[in-house]
């Protein structure tokens, strides 16, 4: 199978509702696949149903932190569509959560909670491997699949004051390198795409918070 052959193939992309997932549901249906949109943020996901068709794109809004409904995300494209060839884990929760001025006053460990520790972790890490866990054997079946896990600089990741943020993403850079191993000749490869600086929505208004109060 050609890999710039995408006419009609299906991708399932998390994080679909900030500015890069936006404009990866865009390539993507650009290069002729179907894309089911997932996000924790229901509504952009309604207007790019609207907008593209749901031949087109599936508004897939969900928690994936929680591996029940990623399974049955997974299985709603598959229904929807009739197959899935790839999987986009691009989905993140942000250093916002721990303290909103975190660019501007270092994180320290006592600023980080045990819940928000436990939830960026399970939503930066753990749902990309519920994810692929899910999909990894419609991918065997096929003997077809491209898993990409977007990660963040290797400074982001160790930079003071970005835990858990830059422990998730290296988690995953680390476990997406594992999974190539583990699928090595089966047709299904397992990538770690470090993307450029792209300003979310969450991003935007954390900026403009910070400039108002300045």
């Amino acid at each position: 199978m050609a890999e710039n052959d995408l006419q009609g193939k299906v991708a399932i992309v998390t994080g679909a509702a900030g500015g890069f997932g936006r404009a990866l549901v865009k390539a993507f249906m650009e290069s002729g696949l179907r894309v089911a949109a997932a996000d924790i943020d229901a509504a952009p996901l309604k207007v790019m149903n609207v907008k593209y068709g749901s031949d087109r794109v599936l508004a897939m809004p969900f928690d994936i932190s929680d591996h029940g409904a990623c399974l049955e995300n997974v299985q709603r494209a598959v229904d929807h569509f009739g197959g899935l060839h790839i999987l986009v884990n691009n989905a993140a929760a942000g250093m916002s959560l721990v303290r909103p001025d975190h660019f501007t006053r270092t994180v320290q460990i006592e600023d980080i909670d045990v819940a928000t520790w436990q939830h960026i972790i399970a939503v930066n890490l753990s749902g990309a491997f519920f994810l692929a866990k899910a999909s990894v054997p419609i991918f065997r079946k096929q003997r077809w699949g491209r898993i990409i896990n977007v990660t963040t600089s290797f400074f982001t990741m160790l930079n003071p004051g970005f835990s858990p943020y830059g422990p998730a993403k290296a988690g995953l850079e680390a476990w997406s390198a594992s999974l190539a191993g583990e699928l090595k000749e089966t047709g299904i490869t397992s990538t770690s795409l470090c993307r450029a600086g792209q300003p979310t929505p969450l991003w935007c208004r954390r900026k403009a918070a910070l400039t108002a109060t300045s």
